[in-house]
């Protein structure tokens, strides 16, 4: 009996929690009946230290795009990549294509399975609404089109949380039969074996005062670091020892350093950069924070309770709600503080919150941080439960309903 063949498409194997996730679905097949070829459009690949064991066993096909200065315009290099994605996947009898990450790779995979005549299925791990606020109208208004004809198109959406499959019902008006939400994962094992790692001599300083305080994510605005780095400076006036990390890589690391700088805090906050194995860093630390604007689902947290880790999060849309509250609600709270079962939920709050003078530490993300900090039966509590929570997130888990919606789709 032929294997079923999946063509996953992504934009790049680029340090975030989707291309993890990509990554550790794509192992969990090897196990089973199903070929996953992963495809991948710009020649990054932040995870090839850390994965290079498993990376050894996936098939990733690199797509070569790049041509003369006029493919270079907008619309013809959209055109070139398609091409190119075209000629890759022909005559290779693929069953499915998944699209992983918008906006162009669920355009492919919808016209390329309608063309092929096969099935598509798009996973939405991020909040579109809120990506594409920001952008001028005619780009918005187009890519607002190009997706609703694509989740139209597809067989399958597949959102990483419920909050997610809110959206799509309401802001693009897909019937609530055509989306499966099915979590994102972490491969538990692995997370176990990593953490237990050796932290690089260079930064084995950073942790000789505690507490230290960690937080990961891209260097860009929807992370809400600016914030973040303010808001440590009103911590520091009350633990004194205190230290923050901050893992990733981004355009606004520049800026992030200056404003260290300026707050006098090159000594306590550390931008890290990319690092292969984050874990190390998580397991030695006393507190992950998450102080972002919006996301899809926040991978990192359930990252950061896999090594036993108390969380301090914003109550963003979406996903960090779902994690910590066990609760499938996209509603946001904005007036309080939030005791979760398995972690801390606060109001967002801007950088502009804090004006030219001091908050006084009336931020509600800033109080949840010190209440932590300061109460020790409070600060275990948490700690206990998170370990106890981030089981739920089982690669197994993940793989075996991503199985199910395959295996519905090809019985069709």
């Amino acid at each position: 009996m032929n294997k079923t063949k999946i063509a996953f498409l992504i934009h790049s194997l680029e340090g975030g929690g989707v291309e993890r996730n990509i990554i550790n679905l794509n192992y969990y097949l090897q196990k089973t009946d199903i070929q996953g070829d992963i495809f991948v459009f710009n020649n990054i690949n932040d995870y090839k230290k850390e994965y290079s064991d498993l990376i050894e066993k996936i098939n990733i096909i690199r797509i070569d795009y790049r041509g003369s200065l006029l493919t270079n315009v907008f619309f013809l290099k959209k055109l070139s990549l398609f091409l190119a994605v075209f000629k890759k996947i022909h005559n290779k009898n693929y069953n499915i294509i998944v699209g992983c990450l918008p906006y162009s790779t669920y355009y492919y995979a919808t016209i390329l399975a309608i063309f092929f005549k096969i099935k598509s299925v798009v996973i939405v791990s991020n909040n579109l609404t809120e990506k594409l606020k920001n952008t001028f109208i005619l780009k918005k208004l187009s890519s607002y089109i190009l997706l609703k004809l694509s989740f139209l198109l597809c067989n399958k959406i597949i959102c990483s949380s419920f909050g997610l499959a809110y959206q799509l019902e309401n802001n693009f008006g897909i019937k609530k039969e055509k989306i499966e939400v099915i979590y994102q994962s972490i491969n538990l094992e692995r997370i176990k074996e990593k953490k237990k790692g050796k932290l690089p001599q260079e930064y084995r300083y950073l942790f000789k005062k505690k507490p230290v305080i960690i937080s990961c994510g891209r260097l860009v605005e929807q992370k809400n670091f600016t914030f973040l780095i303010k808001a440590f400076k009103e911590i520091k006036e009350v633990v004194s020892n205190a230290k923050l990390l901050i893992l990733g890589k981004g355009p606004l690391k520049s800026k992030l350093q200056q404003l260290i700088n300026e707050l006098n805090l090159k000594d306590d906050v550390v931008l890290l950069g990319f690092q292969s194995n984050p874990y190390v860093f998580m397991r030695r630390a006393d507190l992950f924070v998450l102080p972002s604007l919006y996301e899809g689902f926040a991978n990192v947290i359930i990252e950061a309770l896999a090594c036993n880790v108390p969380i301090v999060s914003t109550d963003c849309n979406y996903g960090p709600r779902e994690i910590l509250l066990h609760k499938g609600t996209p509603t946001v709270s904005t007036r309080k503080i939030i005791y979760g079962t398995y972690g801390i939920l606060t109001p967002i709050t801007k950088p502009s919150h804090f004006g030219t003078k001091p908050s006084k530490v009336d931020t509600p993300f800033i109080k949840a941080i010190l209440k932590l900090l300061i109460d020790n039966n409070f600060y275990k509590k948490y700690k206990m439960a998170s370990l106890i929570r981030s089981k739920d997130f089982s690669l197994q888990k993940f793989g075996r309903k991503f199985l199910s919606v395959i295996n519905s789709l090809i019985c069709k």
